[in-house]
């Protein structure tokens, strides 16, 4: 109580700042290069053999050791990184491959593939189709894939990395992609037992360049939960293919329609955690442009004024890109 004659005491009631909610995505990464992918706590994703296509064939791939990678401008710092050898551990390292975590305010990984050595395709096309076990395939593949079938170079990897296959005790996933403008978006269950024409429903197939990403994956939670994972630069070289990249059930690489790949190029894959879909792309938009040096939407808005491929030209139906603005 205030004494007589003085002013009496104010107390300014202060509302304490909403806890940011943590970070959904977590990526634990062993020794030897494989990791799990985890959601809330929960496994979502483990990872499969990394694989790169060299001297004409699936190399036999010899991890010759790891270290430290370091932090890449745009949000992630150092991370590790490991060195392949495709012939053996006295052979030369012809590949790498490295995770960094985010160092920013975006809720994402970084995976990194670097070809230490140009790379050819050469031999990939007519190459047997692979083991498909699931369904929509690249043209000349089915499932299973009719004796004879052939390769077709522009739908499939050089490389597999990451790879990764549902976690056995994962929950059941939805699956949304983009697929070529001819077939529009798809979205099926990413760990179903390929397609059922009874219900119309299919796990997506394998699509390379534009129809290379973003892909996004959700639960049946609450909140929803995704996770999105696109090519992060190269989007037209990087190809994300299903159902046949090895053990696992979608893999990133640029694609064998590319006649080689440079010596020291590097390809990277993004994965992007949040609640809700249409949550998840905003914050996933911001991780890509922090990653390609875009400080805010405005510097995009004015870049594209100024750039007349994204300002002027229009889309077609026939599967070229729809260019037109932006946010």
């Amino acid at each position: 109580m205030a004494a007589a004659g003085a002013a009496p005491l104010l107390l300014a009631l202060c509302t304490a700042p909403a806890a940011a909610a943590p970070p959904l995505l977590a990526v634990d990464v062993a020794s030897d290069g494989s990791f799990a992918v985890k959601m809330g706590g929960t496994p979502w994703l483990a990872s499969a053999a990394p694989r790169l296509f060299s001297g004409g064939q699936w190399a036999n791939l010899t991890l010759l050791g790891s270290a430290p990678a370091l932090s890449l401008s745009g949000g992630f710092g150092a991370g590790t990184a490991w060195r392949w050898s495709a012939s053996g551990a006295a052979g030369p390292a012809v590949w790498e491959t490295a995770i960094r975590k985010s160092s920013g305010g975006a809720d994402a990984v970084l995976f990194s593939q670097t070809f230490l050595v140009e790379q050819s395709s050469r031999g990939f096309e007519g190459a047997p189709c692979p083991n498909i076990t699931r369904g929509n395939t690249a043209p000349g593949c089915s499932a299973p894939p009719k004796q004879g079938s052939r390769v077709s170079p522009s739908e499939f990897s050089l490389s597999e990395f990451p790879s990764v296959r549902v976690a056995a005790s994962g929950p059941a996933l939805g699956a949304f992609c983009g697929a070529g403008m001819s077939d529009g978006p798809r979205l099926s269950a990413f760990n179903s037992p390929g397609y059922d024409p009874s219900s119309g429903t299919n796990v997506p197939g394998n699509w390379g360049g534009e129809a290379g990403g973003p892909t996004a994956l959700f639960d049946d939670s609450a909140d929803r939960k995704t996770l999105i994972i696109s090519p992060a630069g190269d989007d037209i070289l990087s190809t994300i293919w299903w159902g046949m990249a090895g053990s696992g059930e979608m893999a990133v690489g640029p694609g064998a329609g590319a006649p080689t790949v440079p010596a020291n190029h590097t390809v990277h894959t993004i994965m992007v955690a949040g609640r809700g879909m249409r949550q998840t792309f905003v914050d996933y938009g911001d991780a890509m442009m922090a990653f390609s040096g875009v400080k805010s939407r405005s510097m995009l808005r004015a870049a594209m004024k100024n750039e007349i491929t994204l300002s002027n030209l229009g889309y077609s139906t026939t599967g070229c890109y729809q260019y037109g603005s932006l946010l």
